[in-house]
């Protein structure tokens, strides 16, 4: 066969070779995808029935699980953050009457699990003494304990808050909210494909906050102004007047900052704190901030982003429609955390009533919430947008 005969086949063979390897990179690069879906914690077509996710979770979420059941078991008032050496710490408040049995309730609980309950440091106060607490597994400190011991005749925390009144544990609500939206290009769509009542909270002066702020609206949303205020850390990269409220802002300067907040968030019916564990802490300072608040007509979510804030009880008291945080979903960001937290959050409204959520536009908070629907719809508790929680 002469060369001329046999060009035709190796042409015919190169074109078959080059559309083979288009169709294999083709399926190399949706596996790659769907495994990062999968990865992320989003629904896979391939690997989610291929690789079952694990089922096994660590010792130390084992144990926060179980101690959660026996605090509300209890009714113990507790709150709870992880720091970023992945240790747990958690802050009790206990009546006297009770504080015996049920430190050594902790005790059994803790053994129960192999971690050892250590005491470090005893504080006496006029109307508390508090103990703080560590555990340990296998050589590692695990957790810290903030153990607050209350006198029976003195008003704490352990008290039912004034804004839970009327709240019906029989017909429990929670509300999620979803902070620095605009900072980045998601944020609306992400939200409005969750197909449940939620509130995207607006920095104001962040680069798509228009925008979202916009979609929002027309995916019909409920929107807050998260606004900026200075935090006890990292202080100096939050002092421009214009843009965070800091110590030494003026009634002027606060007010002008929230109505150009209101002119790129206009749907926006209430506000609630980005940072602020300095200013929250301060009572003149939030009196200031929250008799502008009021004069705007809207209401005002503390987000908690200290144990020390004093930003619901003020706004209690300067009759100020309120309410505040009982969990944050992602302040460690994993798929499996914001679970654990939600399970929190349904806990915290079936006993009370109602729970407040802050999470972040997180692709595994998304997760996570999108996943967590059918338990907390079984579980009997409502989802609402968060203006129906406030008093």
């Amino acid at each position: 066969m002469s060369k001329k005969n046999r060009n035709p086949l190796r042409k015919k063979n190169n074109s078959l070779t080059i559309f083979v390897s288009l169709i294999l990179i083709s399926f190399l690069i949706v596996l790659l995808l769907e495994f990062i879906n999968y990865k992320k914690g989003k629904e896979s077509l391939i690997f989610t029935e291929l690789l079952k996710r694990e089922k096994t979770i660590s010792p130390h979420l084992k144990f926060n699980y179980d101690f959660l059941d026996f605090l509300n078991a209890e009714d113990i008032s507790f709150d709870y953050f992880k720091d970023t050496g992945n240790r747990y710490h958690f802050k009790l408040d206990i009546r006297n009457s009770k504080f015996k049995k049920i430190l050594k309730d902790i005790n059994v609980f803790s053994n129960k699990y192999n971690f050892s309950l250590t005491p470090i440091e005893v504080r006496r106060g006029e109307k508390k003494t508090t103990y703080l607490y560590k555990t340990d597994f296998s050589g590692n400190t695990t957790h810290f304990l903030l153990v607050n011991s209350i006198k029976d005749t003195s008003p704490s925390s352990i008290e039912k808050p004034k804004d839970l009144v009327g709240a019906d544990p029989k017909h429990p609500r929670i509300a999620f909210i979803i902070d620095d939206i605009g900072a980045y290009n998601i944020g609306a769509y992400e939200l409005k494909k969750l197909g449940i009542p939620i509130t995207a909270s607006v920095l104001p002066d962040s680069p798509h906050a228009m925008e979202e702020a916009k979609w929002l609206s027309k995916y019909n949303l409920k929107s807050l102004i998260h606004l900026p205020m200075q935090p006890k850390k990292d202080v100096n990269n939050y002092s421009d007047h214009q843009k965070v409220i800091t110590m030494t802002s003026s009634l002027t300067e606060i007010g002008d900052l929230i109505k150009r907040a209101r002119k790129i968030v206009p749907d926006a019916n209430g506000i609630n704190n980005h940072q602020g564990s300095l200013v929250t802490s301060d009572r003149n300072m939030m009196k200031k901030i929250l008799s502008v608040i009021k004069n705007e007509g809207m209401y005002f979510i503390d987000s908690k982003t200290d144990f020390d804030s004093l930003a619901w009880e003020t706004a209690r008291d300067m009759s100020v429609k309120t309410a505040v945080r009982d969990v944050f979903l992602d302040h460690t960001r994993s798929y499996e955390h914001s679970m654990f937290q939600i399970r929190r959050l349904v806990e915290i409204a079936k006993k009370t009533g109602k729970g407040i959520a802050i999470g972040h536009p997180f692709d595994t908070t998304f997760s996570a919430i999108a996943d967590s629907l059918k338990f907390i719809r079984s579980s009997g508790v409502e989802i609402v947008f968060v203006n129906q929680l406030i008093k």
